[in-house]
Formats: structure tokens, C-alpha cells, sequence
């Protein structure tokens, strides 16, 4: 849309840890915003760094993906069982050229993930997460989701402070596709459910 907001989700930190966590924001993001343009670069209406508390947006990735970019980390030829050791700096002693989704593909491989800083504790709360209960997943898709949510009305804000008008034309855009809509707030609650049943039910 040519009014569309743009949301860049780059940090300076080009750790894996972080990168794994820009990664999770990216998909947190994604879901919660439909009607923005999510991207990871260094240029938007809005640049942000991705937060640990992002870590849940993971487990938006439909199981397919997620499969398939675990069996294309195989390709490293790295141990299995494959146990990460995080150091100081947010590395995983594996290649630094790495892409974001590849060091994706090795998290979700991983049975554990021994941690030295914030982010990594937050990838290893995702990998336990993957073997315990629903409620855990639960937990971390709702922080992932209230985060989410708050990064996109700061920068729905933060535009409205410089550009009010390109604020009123994109809302304007909005109503007129959701003006078939009978209940906005009915359809995003069952959308909201029918995800987190299905990533509940994900092993």
C-alpha cells in the first residue's frame, strides 16, 4: 500500500544471539501488523532493535517452515544432539557469516542452549519450550504479542507527531478494507485463538 508504515527491525549488535532475537521480532511483528510492511533492514518509517521478550514470535512460524529450516541447518554438519554454549559476546562458536534464518534453523535443531547473556537466556526459555507444556508457549506468545503491540503503536505515534495527514490517509485506507467487516473485534479474537491452539498443539 502506498501509504503503508514500515517497520525496520536491525540492531547494532551483530551478535547471533541478537540476530536470532531480531529474527523473533521480525515474526512477532509480522503477525501482530498485517497492514504494515515488516523488514529486517536498516531503513524505515520506524527502525527498531528487537527485545529478549520477543522471543515467542517463533512460534508464529507455521510447522512446515519450521521444519524446513531445521532439516536445512543439517547442511552444517554440526553435532547432534546439538548443544549450543552462548559466550560473553552472544556467539555460538559456528560461523558469524551465518543468515538470520539459518541461525533460526540451528536454534530450533538445538536440545539445549547454555546461556552467558539476556538474550540467550531468552533462547533457551524457547528451546525448553518446545518440550514442555502448552501453557509455556502460551506465556511466551503473549509477551511476544504485548511487545509487538507496543512497538507498533510508538511508531504509529512517533509518525503522527511529524506526518498527522499521512497518518489520516492510512487510516482512512484501513476502514475502507475493513469496511465489509462485520465485527473487527470477533475476527481477530478467532484468528488470536485458532494461532495459539495450533501452536499449543505443534510438537
Amino acid at each position: 500500500m502506498r501509504n503503508s508504515l514500515r517497520i525496520a527491525v536491525s540492531s547494532p549488535n551483530p551478535s547471533a544471539s541478537q540476530r536470532l532475537i531480531d529474527t523473533a521480532g521480525f515474526l512477532a511483528l509480522e503477525w501482530a501488523a498485517p497492514f504494515a510492511e515488516v523488514v529486517m533492514a536498516e531503513d524505515g518509517d520506524v527502525v527498531i532493535s528487537s527485545e529478549a521478550r520477543a522471543i515467542g514470535g517463533i512460534l508464529r512460524m507455521p510447522a512446515s517452515e519450521s521444519k524446513r529450516l531445521s532439516e536445512a541447518s543439517i547442511e552444517l554438519g554440526l553435532e547432534t544432539p546439538l548443544e549450543l554454549v552462548e559466550d560473553g559476546n552472544g556467539n555460538w562458536g559456528i560461523d558469524p557469516e551465518l543468515s538470520n534464518w539459518t541461525l533460526l534453523g540451528t536454534v530450533l535443531r538445538a536440545v539445549s542452549f547454555s546461556p552467558s547473556t539476556r538474550e540467550g537466556a531468552a533462547i533457551s526459555r524457547l528451546i525448553r519450550a518446545k518440550l514442555e507444556s502448552g501453557e509455556v508457549k502460551e506465556r511466551l506468545l503473549a509477551t511476544a504479542d504485548l511487545w509487538a503491540k507496543e512497538v507498533v503503536e510508538l511508531a504509529i505515534k512517533d509518525i503522527a507527531t511529524v506526518n498527522p495527514n499521512r497518518i489520516r490517509s492510512w487510516l482512512t485506507e484501513q476502514a475502507a478494507e475493513l469496511e465489509s467487516a462485520t465485527s473487527i473485534h470477533q475476527i481477530l479474537r478467532s484468528r488470536y485463538d485458532d494461532d495459539i491452539r495450533q501452536v499449543i498443539s505443534q510438537k
